[in-house]
């Protein structure tokens, strides 16, 4: 497989390969911008374009909506955070108000650099785990923090090169990094959507 290949750029036309997003107009840019109020301004404009991504395809947005603020303990290093009561209806992304303009984008640059990330955008991802628990929220439970629901070291290997290496670390973090990584523009092949169809229980079937 050539490098061009390799991550987030499989053939469209493929059997089974992801399927394409709709692109925000500036109306859904105009409806996101109204939602971020609480953002830190450096980080607006690109927490805009994830939200105006989800509104224009239909994604869930936290009831909570999206802020800067601090991160709760054992999350000090994040980016962003998604949080959500396990066993009610609320949930918000709140941004990590320490992380500076230079920040970010050193943060971006290095992870995009070392394919840790499937895409530069932090929003993106945590929209992922709002999708994700949204549409499947008794697997999400179900789902250890430490490991990959009904996955095996080969597909695990398959997730890092053709997703991103974070998303191979654990099944909440794959089904985000593939959720973010096709709201940005990346399309994946049939055996990363096998893998993640199987892993939420079927819940995005037609719609990633």
């Amino acid at each position: 497989m050539s490098p061009a290949r390799e991550r987030g750029d499989a053939d469209p036309n493929e059997p089974g390969a992801s399927l394409p997003s709709k692109v925000p107009t500036q109306e859904h840019l105009d409806a996101a911008h109204k939602l971020t109020e609480n953002v830190a301004p450096h980080a607006r404009a690109e927490a805009d374009r994830a939200i105006a991504q989800a509104i224009a395809n239909g994604d869930p947005l936290p009831p909570s909506g999206f802020s800067s603020g601090k991160m709760p303990k054992g999350h000090s290093k994040a980016s962003a955070v998604h949080m959500h009561n396990p066993y009610g209806s609320d949930s918000r992304i709140t941004l990590n108000e320490s992380h500076g303009a230079r920040r970010m984008a050193n943060d971006k640059a290095e992870m995009m650099g070392t394919k840790w990330w499937a895409q530069g955008n932090p929003m993106a991802h945590e929209l992922g785990h709002e999708a994700h628990w949204r549409a499947d929220p008794d697997g999400w439970r179900g789902m250890g923090r430490t490991e990959h629901q009904r996955t095996t070291p080969g597909e695990r290997e398959h997730i890092a090169r053709h997703v991103s290496g974070y998303a191979a670390t654990d099944g909440h973090e794959f089904v985000a990094e593939t959720i973010g990584g096709i709201r940005s523009g990346k399309v994946y092949d049939s055996h990363v959507m096998n893998i993640f169809h199987r892993v939420t229980n079927g819940k995005f079937k037609g719609k990633y």
